[in-house]
């Protein structure tokens, strides 16, 4: 018979305990979880949260070591950080004409645009970008909002 070492001894054990402790937590995150699930998610896989976290850093992951585009690392995080939650709190409470089956409406849409075109300036204001390109986000930002629709 085999002897175990120490070291994973003692990492079976932190496994173990640290099972222990965050199963009770278990069903008050399923709930909280559920409270903010959408259309693809399932009773057993919840997808948004992970491709709205995996949609905020993609950009930036990929545009590490590339200077030549000031917007893209923020493109993650403007459209789908500041962006869509304004659509979804300007459309929950003024959004009338709906865009298409899935109940997203004009208002939101429009305020997706409308938001990025404030804090862009604000944030070349402040040097936190470059002012460049601001035609290409236009046409970025106005495809987003028709193809999320």
């Amino acid at each position: 018979m085999e002897e175990t070492k120490p070291e994973t001894e003692r990492a079976n054990l932190a496994i173990e305990s640290a099972s222990e402790l965050i199963q009770p937590l278990g069903e008050p995150l399923h709930q909280f979880m559920n409270a903010f699930t959408d259309h693809p998610d399932s009773e057993h896989l919840i997808v948004s949260h992970f491709s709205l976290l995996l949609g905020c850093a993609l950009p930036i992951w990929m545009s590490s070591g590339f200077n030549d585009r000031a917007l893209s690392p923020f493109a993650g995080i403007l459209s789908l950080g500041i962006g869509d939650t304004m659509a979804s709190m300007v459309g929950h409470k003024y959004g009338v004409l709906r865009w298409s089956k899935t109940g997203k409406t004009a208002a939101g849409i429009s305020s997706v645009m409308a938001v990025c075109f404030v804090l862009v300036p604000i944030l070349a204001s402040m040097g936190y970008i470059l002012s460049q390109g601001w035609w290409s986000l236009l046409v970025a930002v106005t495809a987003t909002g028709m193809l999320e629709a």
